[in-house]
Protein backbone atom coordinates (compact mmCIF):
# COMPACT_ATOMS: atom_id res chain seq x y z
CA UNK A 1 0.00 0.00 0.00
CA UNK A 2 1.21 3.67 -0.48
CA UNK A 3 1.79 4.95 3.22
CA UNK A 4 3.97 1.56 3.46
CA UNK A 5 6.70 2.51 0.66
CA UNK A 6 6.33 6.63 2.18
CA UNK A 7 7.28 5.43 5.65
CA UNK A 8 10.17 3.46 4.18
CA UNK A 9 12.06 6.44 3.21
CA UNK A 10 12.06 7.83 6.39
CA UNK A 11 15.15 7.39 8.59
CA UNK A 12 14.56 5.05 11.50
CA UNK A 13 16.34 7.12 14.05
CA UNK A 14 13.92 10.03 14.26
CA UNK A 15 9.86 9.11 15.35
CA UNK A 16 7.33 9.50 12.32
CA UNK A 17 5.01 12.43 13.00
CA UNK A 18 2.28 13.81 10.54
CA UNK A 19 0.19 17.79 10.85
CA UNK A 20 -3.36 16.45 9.38
CA UNK A 21 -4.77 19.62 9.61
CA UNK A 22 -5.98 22.45 12.28
CA UNK A 23 -9.60 23.55 12.81
CA UNK A 24 -10.78 26.94 12.21
CA UNK A 25 -12.65 28.94 14.82
CA UNK A 26 -13.46 32.33 13.49
CA UNK A 27 -10.71 32.15 10.24
CA UNK A 28 -10.71 31.49 6.95
CA UNK A 29 -9.95 26.98 5.54
CA UNK A 30 -6.81 29.19 3.51
CA UNK A 31 -5.59 30.98 6.81
CA UNK A 32 -5.98 27.54 8.78
CA UNK A 33 -4.38 25.81 6.02
CA UNK A 34 -1.59 28.69 5.52
CA UNK A 35 -0.38 28.15 9.06
CA UNK A 36 -0.61 24.46 9.07
CA UNK A 37 2.02 24.22 6.20
CA UNK A 38 4.21 27.00 8.50
CA UNK A 39 4.10 24.28 11.50
CA UNK A 40 4.66 21.18 9.59
CA UNK A 41 7.86 23.00 7.87
CA UNK A 42 9.17 24.62 11.89
CA UNK A 43 8.95 21.16 12.62
CA UNK A 44 11.49 19.76 9.59
CA UNK A 45 13.80 22.62 10.54
CA UNK A 46 13.81 21.04 14.42
CA UNK A 47 15.49 18.33 12.79
CA UNK A 48 14.00 16.43 15.63
CA UNK A 49 11.44 14.40 13.41
CA UNK A 50 10.33 12.86 10.27
CA UNK A 51 7.66 14.71 9.22
CA UNK A 52 5.15 13.26 6.71
CA UNK A 53 4.04 15.53 4.18
CA UNK A 54 0.55 16.67 3.84
CA UNK A 55 0.54 15.60 0.48
CA UNK A 56 1.22 11.98 1.44
CA UNK A 57 -1.34 12.79 4.72
CA UNK A 58 -4.35 12.92 1.89
CA UNK A 59 -3.15 10.48 -0.66
CA UNK A 60 -3.06 8.17 2.04
CA UNK A 61 -5.95 9.01 3.94
CA UNK A 62 -7.82 9.43 0.23
CA UNK A 63 -6.34 5.60 -0.17
CA UNK A 64 -8.37 5.17 2.86
CA UNK A 65 -11.34 6.74 2.09
CA UNK A 66 -11.39 8.79 5.46
CA UNK A 67 -12.32 12.24 5.67
CA UNK A 68 -10.88 14.46 7.83
CA UNK A 69 -13.62 16.93 7.57
CA UNK A 70 -14.92 16.93 11.39
CA UNK A 71 -11.99 15.47 12.96
CA UNK A 72 -11.18 17.63 16.16
CA UNK A 73 -10.61 15.17 18.90
CA UNK A 74 -7.92 12.84 20.35
CA UNK A 75 -9.70 9.44 19.52
CA UNK A 76 -10.20 10.72 15.89
CA UNK A 77 -6.79 12.08 15.52
CA UNK A 78 -4.96 8.82 17.06
CA UNK A 79 -7.11 7.19 14.17
CA UNK A 80 -6.01 9.66 11.72
CA UNK A 81 -2.22 8.39 13.19
CA UNK A 82 -3.11 4.97 12.74
CA UNK A 83 -3.79 5.20 9.15
CA UNK A 84 -1.13 7.08 8.52
CA UNK A 85 1.30 4.71 10.56
CA UNK A 86 3.08 7.89 12.53
CA UNK A 87 4.28 7.48 16.00
CA UNK A 88 3.13 10.94 16.85
CA UNK A 89 0.06 13.09 15.51
CA UNK A 90 -0.79 16.66 15.92
CA UNK A 91 -3.86 18.21 17.10
CA UNK A 92 -4.93 21.98 16.90
CA UNK A 93 -6.73 24.81 16.40
CA UNK A 94 -6.62 28.39 14.80
CA UNK A 95 -8.82 30.73 16.23
CA UNK A 96 -9.65 34.71 15.68
CA UNK A 97 -9.30 36.62 19.53
CA UNK A 98 -10.13 40.09 19.41
CA UNK A 99 -7.70 42.22 16.54
CA UNK A 100 -5.38 38.78 16.80
CA UNK A 101 -5.02 35.30 16.64
CA UNK A 102 -4.59 32.15 18.78
CA UNK A 103 -2.77 28.95 18.15
CA UNK A 104 -3.30 25.96 19.79
CA UNK A 105 -1.23 22.64 19.67
CA UNK A 106 -1.10 19.14 21.09
CA UNK A 107 1.45 16.28 20.38
CA UNK A 108 -0.57 12.81 20.88
CA UNK A 109 1.40 9.77 21.23
CA UNK A 110 -0.43 7.42 18.86
CA UNK A 111 0.04 4.58 20.57
CA UNK A 112 -0.19 5.21 24.07
CA UNK A 113 -2.98 8.51 23.63
CA UNK A 114 -0.49 10.28 25.51
CA UNK A 115 -0.24 14.46 25.08
CA UNK A 116 3.62 14.65 24.95
CA UNK A 117 3.57 18.53 24.41
CA UNK A 118 1.05 21.51 23.78
CA UNK A 119 2.09 24.91 23.03
CA UNK A 120 0.00 28.13 22.88
CA UNK A 121 1.38 31.39 20.69
CA UNK A 122 -0.78 34.71 20.00
CA UNK A 123 0.19 36.57 17.28
CA UNK A 124 -1.62 40.26 15.86
CA UNK A 125 -1.59 39.27 12.02
CA UNK A 126 -1.38 36.82 9.16
CA UNK A 127 1.70 38.50 8.41
CA UNK A 128 3.32 36.56 11.95
CA UNK A 129 1.80 33.10 10.61
CA UNK A 130 5.31 32.12 9.53
CA UNK A 131 6.47 33.15 12.97
CA UNK A 132 3.65 31.43 15.01
CA UNK A 133 4.24 27.98 13.22
CA UNK A 134 7.83 27.96 13.91
CA UNK A 135 7.85 29.04 17.21
CA UNK A 136 4.96 26.20 18.29
CA UNK A 137 7.32 23.78 16.28
CA UNK A 138 10.09 24.28 18.20
CA UNK A 139 8.98 24.40 21.69
CA UNK A 140 7.22 21.11 21.01
CA UNK A 141 10.75 20.29 20.07
CA UNK A 142 11.85 21.10 23.16
CA UNK A 143 13.64 24.50 21.81
CA UNK A 144 13.89 27.95 21.43
CA UNK A 145 12.78 29.81 18.30
CA UNK A 146 15.13 32.71 17.35
CA UNK A 147 13.60 34.43 14.42
CA UNK A 148 16.25 35.56 12.35
CA UNK A 149 19.16 33.13 13.55
CA UNK A 150 21.04 30.42 11.59
CA UNK A 151 17.95 28.01 10.95
CA UNK A 152 16.51 29.34 14.09
CA UNK A 153 17.51 26.61 16.10
CA UNK A 154 19.05 26.76 19.76
CA UNK A 155 18.31 24.38 21.98
CA UNK A 156 17.60 24.99 26.21
CA UNK A 157 17.54 23.55 29.40
CA UNK A 158 16.62 24.57 32.80
CA UNK A 159 18.77 25.80 35.48
CA UNK A 160 18.09 25.54 39.06
CA UNK A 161 20.38 28.13 41.64
CA UNK A 162 20.01 27.94 45.41
CA UNK A 163 22.26 29.63 48.17
CA UNK A 164 23.37 27.89 51.40
CA UNK A 165 21.09 28.03 54.17
CA UNK A 166 18.55 29.10 52.18
CA UNK A 167 19.72 32.45 51.64
CA UNK A 168 18.34 34.92 49.71
CA UNK A 169 20.96 35.98 46.89
CA UNK A 170 20.92 38.26 43.56
CA UNK A 171 21.69 36.07 40.61
CA UNK A 172 23.15 37.43 37.74
CA UNK A 173 23.77 35.28 34.76
CA UNK A 174 26.27 36.51 31.49
CA UNK A 175 26.03 39.90 33.51
CA UNK A 176 22.53 40.60 33.69
CA UNK A 177 20.09 40.11 37.12
CA UNK A 178 17.97 37.27 36.74
CA UNK A 179 16.43 36.92 40.11
CA UNK A 180 16.82 35.79 43.82
CA UNK A 181 17.82 32.41 45.50
CA UNK A 182 16.08 30.07 45.20
CA UNK A 183 16.14 30.78 41.12
CA UNK A 184 14.67 28.16 38.03
CA UNK A 185 15.82 29.60 34.63
CA UNK A 186 13.69 27.42 32.47
CA UNK A 187 14.87 28.77 29.30
CA UNK A 188 18.54 29.21 29.68
CA UNK A 189 20.82 28.63 25.94
CA UNK A 190 23.05 25.75 25.65
CA UNK A 191 26.33 26.14 26.03
CA UNK A 192 29.17 27.99 28.79
CA UNK A 193 27.59 31.19 30.88
CA UNK A 194 28.90 32.85 34.04
CA UNK A 195 26.71 32.65 36.81
CA UNK A 196 27.68 35.21 39.99
CA UNK A 197 25.45 34.83 43.44
CA UNK A 198 25.74 37.91 45.40
CA UNK A 199 24.94 39.04 48.84
CA UNK A 200 25.94 42.29 50.16
CA UNK A 201 29.84 42.12 49.90
CA UNK A 202 29.78 38.54 49.42
CA UNK A 203 30.10 37.12 46.17
CA UNK A 204 30.46 33.59 44.19
CA UNK A 205 31.46 33.20 40.75
CA UNK A 206 31.60 29.99 39.03
CA UNK A 207 31.40 28.76 34.84
CA UNK A 208 28.66 26.81 34.28
CA UNK A 209 27.57 24.57 31.26
CA UNK A 210 24.32 23.86 29.98
CA UNK A 211 24.61 21.09 27.60
CA UNK A 212 21.53 19.18 28.51
CA UNK A 213 17.32 19.62 28.43
CA UNK A 214 17.59 17.86 32.05
CA UNK A 215 17.65 20.49 35.37
CA UNK A 216 21.07 21.45 36.07
CA UNK A 217 21.48 22.99 39.91
CA UNK A 218 23.91 25.08 41.07
CA UNK A 219 24.46 26.20 44.78
CA UNK A 220 26.55 28.90 45.45
CA UNK A 221 29.16 27.33 48.31
CA UNK A 222 30.21 29.54 51.00
CA UNK A 223 33.08 27.60 50.44
CA UNK A 224 33.81 29.41 47.16
CA UNK A 225 33.21 32.52 48.10
CA UNK A 226 36.96 33.20 49.95
CA UNK A 227 40.18 34.63 48.56
CA UNK A 228 43.57 34.84 49.91
CA UNK A 229 45.79 38.53 50.83
CA UNK A 230 49.31 39.07 50.55
CA UNK A 231 49.78 42.27 52.04
CA UNK A 232 52.03 44.77 53.10
CA UNK A 233 53.10 48.02 53.77
CA UNK A 234 55.17 51.61 52.97
CA UNK A 235 57.17 52.60 54.76
CA UNK A 236 57.63 48.88 56.54
CA UNK A 237 56.50 48.89 59.84
CA UNK A 238 59.15 47.72 62.51
CA UNK A 239 57.69 48.84 65.26
CA UNK A 240 54.38 47.29 67.07
CA UNK A 241 51.16 48.11 64.93
CA UNK A 242 47.99 46.92 65.03
CA UNK A 243 46.30 45.46 61.43
CA UNK A 244 42.41 45.25 61.92
CA UNK A 245 40.01 43.72 58.77
CA UNK A 246 36.66 44.05 58.92
CA UNK A 247 37.12 44.78 62.87
CA UNK A 248 39.24 41.41 63.57
CA UNK A 249 42.78 41.28 64.11
CA UNK A 250 45.02 40.05 61.41
CA UNK A 251 48.92 40.23 60.60
CA UNK A 252 50.35 41.40 57.66
CA UNK A 253 51.64 38.81 55.31
CA UNK A 254 49.95 36.08 53.44
CA UNK A 255 46.19 36.21 54.90
CA UNK A 256 43.68 33.04 53.64
CA UNK A 257 40.03 32.49 53.72
CA UNK A 258 38.75 36.01 53.87
CA UNK A 259 35.30 36.74 52.58
CA UNK A 260 35.18 37.93 49.01
CA UNK A 261 33.94 41.09 48.08
CA UNK A 262 35.11 45.22 49.72
CA UNK A 263 36.90 44.58 53.09
CA UNK A 264 37.56 47.63 55.49
CA UNK A 265 41.67 47.70 56.29
CA UNK A 266 42.76 49.20 59.35
CA UNK A 267 46.34 49.84 60.15
CA UNK A 268 47.81 52.10 63.32
CA UNK A 269 51.40 51.78 64.86
CA UNK A 270 53.34 54.93 66.46
CA UNK A 271 53.13 57.86 64.23
CA UNK A 272 51.86 55.88 60.58
CA UNK A 273 48.29 54.72 60.44
CA UNK A 274 46.10 53.88 56.85
CA UNK A 275 42.08 53.46 56.62
CA UNK A 276 40.58 51.97 53.27
CA UNK A 277 39.19 49.30 51.44
CA UNK A 278 40.96 46.38 49.62
CA UNK A 279 38.73 43.96 47.36
CA UNK A 280 38.81 40.32 47.51
CA UNK A 281 37.92 38.07 45.08
CA UNK A 282 36.60 34.30 45.79
CA UNK A 283 39.78 31.52 44.89
CA UNK A 284 42.53 34.34 43.79
CA UNK A 285 45.30 35.58 45.89
CA UNK A 286 45.20 39.58 45.45
CA UNK A 287 48.87 41.01 46.56
CA UNK A 288 48.94 44.67 47.75
CA UNK A 289 51.05 47.01 49.41
CA UNK A 290 49.41 49.65 51.92
CA UNK A 291 50.70 53.30 51.55
CA UNK A 292 51.00 54.38 55.78
CA UNK A 293 50.25 58.07 56.11
CA UNK A 294 51.96 59.90 59.03
CA UNK A 295 49.71 60.30 61.84
CA UNK A 296 48.76 62.07 65.39
CA UNK A 297 46.29 60.40 68.45
CA UNK A 298 42.86 62.05 68.97
CA UNK A 299 40.99 61.96 72.26
CA UNK A 300 36.98 62.76 71.79
CA UNK A 301 35.14 63.07 75.47
CA UNK A 302 31.78 62.92 74.48
CA UNK A 303 28.22 61.29 76.48
CA UNK A 304 28.29 57.78 76.43
CA UNK A 305 26.43 56.09 73.69
CA UNK A 306 27.53 58.96 71.35
CA UNK A 307 28.52 58.53 68.00
CA UNK A 308 31.50 60.22 67.10
CA UNK A 309 33.31 60.42 63.54
CA UNK A 310 35.88 62.84 61.58
CA UNK A 311 36.02 63.20 57.85
CA UNK A 312 38.70 64.63 55.75
CA UNK A 313 38.55 66.77 52.48
CA UNK A 314 37.67 64.00 50.75
CA UNK A 315 34.38 63.28 52.81
CA UNK A 316 35.83 59.90 53.96
CA UNK A 317 34.59 58.89 57.38
CA UNK A 318 36.61 57.60 60.61
CA UNK A 319 34.76 56.70 63.21
CA UNK A 320 36.23 57.33 66.69
CA UNK A 321 35.49 55.18 70.14
CA UNK A 322 33.84 57.43 72.56
CA UNK A 323 36.27 58.51 75.16
CA UNK A 324 39.76 56.38 73.66
CA UNK A 325 42.65 57.33 71.83
CA UNK A 326 42.94 56.36 68.09
CA UNK A 327 45.80 56.84 65.46
CA UNK A 328 44.77 58.97 62.67
CA UNK A 329 46.92 59.96 59.65
CA UNK A 330 47.49 63.98 59.84
CA UNK A 331 45.31 66.60 58.06
CA UNK A 332 42.32 68.63 58.68
CA UNK A 333 39.08 67.17 59.53
CA UNK A 334 35.76 67.85 60.33
CA UNK A 335 34.70 66.16 63.54
CA UNK A 336 31.06 65.25 64.14
CA UNK A 337 29.39 64.05 66.95
CA UNK A 338 25.67 62.67 67.12
CA UNK A 339 23.26 61.62 70.03
CA UNK A 340 19.85 60.69 70.13
CA UNK A 341 19.30 63.01 73.41
CA UNK A 342 21.97 65.73 72.02
CA UNK A 343 21.63 68.10 69.30
CA UNK A 344 24.58 67.60 66.71
CA UNK A 345 27.68 68.87 67.15
CA UNK A 346 30.41 69.66 64.40
CA UNK A 347 34.12 71.71 64.85
CA UNK A 348 36.90 71.69 62.59
CA UNK A 349 40.38 70.07 64.01
CA UNK A 350 43.41 69.42 62.80
CA UNK A 351 45.94 66.38 63.42
CA UNK A 352 49.63 67.17 64.00
CA UNK A 353 52.40 64.15 63.53
CA UNK A 354 53.28 62.33 66.75
CA UNK A 355 50.69 64.64 68.66
CA UNK A 356 48.18 63.75 71.29
CA UNK A 357 44.73 65.75 70.99
CA UNK A 358 41.73 65.81 73.07
CA UNK A 359 38.62 67.53 72.74
CA UNK A 360 35.33 67.86 74.74
CA UNK A 361 32.62 68.85 72.69
CA UNK A 362 30.06 71.32 74.08
CA UNK A 363 26.84 69.63 73.16
CA UNK A 364 23.25 70.34 74.46
CA UNK A 365 20.56 67.97 74.82
CA UNK A 366 17.80 68.39 72.10
CA UNK A 367 14.42 69.84 72.38
CA UNK A 368 12.72 66.86 72.10
CA UNK A 369 14.74 65.92 74.57
CA UNK A 370 14.14 68.21 77.23
CA UNK A 371 10.69 67.67 76.44
CA UNK A 372 10.71 64.23 77.15
CA UNK A 373 12.40 64.86 80.88
CA UNK A 374 9.78 67.61 81.42
CA UNK A 375 7.24 65.73 80.50
CA UNK A 376 8.77 62.53 82.73
CA UNK A 377 8.63 65.07 85.69
CA UNK A 378 5.17 66.26 85.37
CA UNK A 379 3.68 62.68 84.70
CA UNK A 380 5.70 61.64 88.33
CA UNK A 381 4.59 65.07 89.99
CA UNK A 382 0.79 64.02 89.15
CA UNK A 383 1.25 60.51 90.10
CA UNK A 384 2.78 61.36 93.66
CA UNK A 385 -0.29 64.29 94.23
CA UNK A 386 -2.74 61.91 93.10
CA UNK A 387 -1.76 59.06 95.79
CA UNK A 388 -1.90 61.76 98.19
CA UNK A 389 -5.51 63.22 96.87
CA UNK A 390 -6.50 59.63 97.44
CA UNK A 391 -4.96 59.50 101.16
CA UNK A 392 -6.61 62.84 102.21
CA UNK A 393 -9.75 61.57 100.87
CA UNK A 394 -9.62 58.32 102.74
CA UNK A 395 -8.67 60.16 105.96
CA UNK A 396 -11.50 63.25 105.45
CA UNK A 397 -13.91 60.23 104.46
CA UNK A 398 -13.03 58.42 107.64
CA UNK A 399 -13.51 62.09 110.05
CA UNK A 400 -16.40 62.72 108.07
CA UNK A 401 -17.99 59.99 108.90
CA UNK A 402 -17.47 59.88 113.05
CA UNK A 403 -18.50 63.76 112.62
CA UNK A 404 -21.99 62.50 111.11
CA UNK A 405 -22.05 59.69 113.58
CA UNK A 406 -21.46 62.53 116.20
CA UNK A 407 -24.27 64.50 114.96
CA UNK A 408 -26.67 61.77 115.11
CA UNK A 409 -25.85 60.60 118.79
CA UNK A 410 -27.17 64.55 119.30
CA UNK A 411 -30.32 63.68 118.22
CA UNK A 412 -30.72 60.69 119.98
CA UNK A 413 -29.72 62.90 123.15
CA UNK A 414 -31.69 65.30 122.69
CA UNK A 415 -35.13 63.05 122.11
CA UNK A 416 -34.19 61.55 125.48
CA UNK A 417 -33.49 64.63 127.16
CA UNK A 418 -37.04 65.56 126.01
CA UNK A 419 -38.25 62.33 127.43
CA UNK A 420 -36.76 62.84 130.56
CA UNK A 421 -38.15 66.37 131.65
CA UNK A 422 -41.52 65.42 130.80
CA UNK A 423 -40.90 62.60 132.98
CA UNK A 424 -39.41 65.19 136.00
CA UNK A 425 -42.42 67.94 135.25
CA UNK A 426 -44.75 64.43 136.02
CA UNK A 427 -43.34 63.45 139.25
CA UNK A 428 -42.90 67.60 140.12
CA UNK A 429 -46.72 67.64 139.45
CA UNK A 430 -47.80 64.30 141.63
CA UNK A 431 -45.05 65.62 144.45
CA UNK A 432 -46.91 68.79 144.86
CA UNK A 433 -50.55 67.19 145.09
CA UNK A 434 -48.81 64.38 147.21
CA UNK A 435 -49.76 64.29 150.88
CA UNK A 436 -48.92 60.60 152.28
CA UNK A 437 -45.07 61.21 153.52
CA UNK A 438 -44.01 58.09 152.32
CA UNK A 439 -45.27 58.74 148.85
CA UNK A 440 -43.72 62.41 149.31
CA UNK A 441 -40.00 61.22 150.29
CA UNK A 442 -40.44 58.51 147.27
CA UNK A 443 -41.26 60.88 144.69
CA UNK A 444 -38.54 63.51 146.15
CA UNK A 445 -36.13 60.59 145.68
CA UNK A 446 -37.19 59.70 142.19
CA UNK A 447 -36.92 63.69 140.88
CA UNK A 448 -33.49 63.85 142.32
CA UNK A 449 -32.20 60.43 140.28
CA UNK A 450 -34.09 61.65 137.14
CA UNK A 451 -32.30 64.94 137.96
CA UNK A 452 -28.94 63.51 137.62
CA UNK A 453 -30.18 61.51 134.38
CA UNK A 454 -31.76 64.52 132.65
CA UNK A 455 -27.87 66.51 133.77
CA UNK A 456 -25.99 63.37 132.09
CA UNK A 457 -27.83 63.42 128.94
CA UNK A 458 -27.36 66.95 128.46
CA UNK A 459 -23.64 66.49 128.84
CA UNK A 460 -23.59 63.36 126.08
CA UNK A 461 -25.59 66.35 124.15
CA UNK A 462 -23.16 68.18 124.39
CA UNK A 463 -20.15 66.10 123.79
CA UNK A 464 -22.05 64.65 120.74
CA UNK A 465 -22.80 68.27 119.32
CA UNK A 466 -18.67 69.89 119.78
CA UNK A 467 -16.60 66.49 118.51
CA UNK A 468 -19.29 65.48 115.78
CA UNK A 469 -19.22 69.25 114.73
CA UNK A 470 -15.20 69.30 115.16
CA UNK A 471 -15.12 65.80 113.08
CA UNK A 472 -17.44 67.68 109.71
CA UNK A 473 -14.81 70.70 109.99
CA UNK A 474 -11.99 68.55 110.08
CA UNK A 475 -13.09 66.16 107.13
CA UNK A 476 -14.17 69.37 105.14
CA UNK A 477 -10.41 70.72 105.84
CA UNK A 478 -8.75 67.41 104.47
CA UNK A 479 -10.91 67.46 101.31
CA UNK A 480 -9.86 71.07 101.03
CA UNK A 481 -6.32 70.19 101.40
CA UNK A 482 -5.89 67.89 98.75
CA UNK A 483 -2.82 68.67 96.40
CA UNK A 484 -3.79 70.85 93.59
CA UNK A 485 -3.58 68.34 89.98
CA UNK A 486 -5.35 70.52 87.13
CA UNK A 487 -2.53 72.53 86.55
CA UNK A 488 -0.21 69.84 86.34
CA UNK A 489 -2.45 68.31 84.10
CA UNK A 490 -2.62 71.21 81.31
CA UNK A 491 1.01 71.76 81.81
CA UNK A 492 1.39 67.81 80.94
CA UNK A 493 -0.93 68.06 78.06
CA UNK A 494 0.42 71.34 76.64
CA UNK A 495 4.42 69.47 76.75
CA UNK A 496 3.30 66.13 74.93
CA UNK A 497 1.34 68.78 72.34
CA UNK A 498 5.07 70.88 71.74
CA UNK A 499 6.68 67.21 72.16
CA UNK A 500 4.22 65.99 68.62
CA UNK A 501 4.85 69.56 66.81
CA UNK A 502 9.00 69.02 67.58
CA UNK A 503 9.02 65.13 66.36
CA UNK A 504 6.72 66.40 62.84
Amino acid sequence: MLYFSTTLLFSQELPLIAVPGLSAAGVSEVEAATLRSMLETGLVKTNKFNVLSYNDVEAILEAQAFSLSGCVDDSCAIEVGQLLSVEIIILGELAKIGDGYALNVRMIDVASSRTLGAEAVNFQSPGEMREAGFTAAFSLAGLKYFPGSEGGIQEVGELYITAPEDKAMKVILDGKEVGITPLLLREVNFGTHLLQVSEGDYLFEQEISVNTKELTAVKADNSLLKGTLLLSVDPPILSEYQLEIDGYEQKLGLIADLPAGKRLITITAPGWSYYGEVTIKSGQTIETTLPLKESGWIKIIAPPLSRVFIEDELGRSISLPEGEEKVVPTGKYNLLVEHDDYNPFTQNIEISKMEHSEYEPAIFHTRSYRLISEIEALEQEISLRNEKRKTFQIIGGIITGLGFGGMGALGVGESMINTHIKGVDSLIDEYSTATDPDRINELGINIYEEGAALDSLRTFRDISLYSGGACLLLGGLFFLAQPEVNSFEKTLKYKKYQLSMEEK
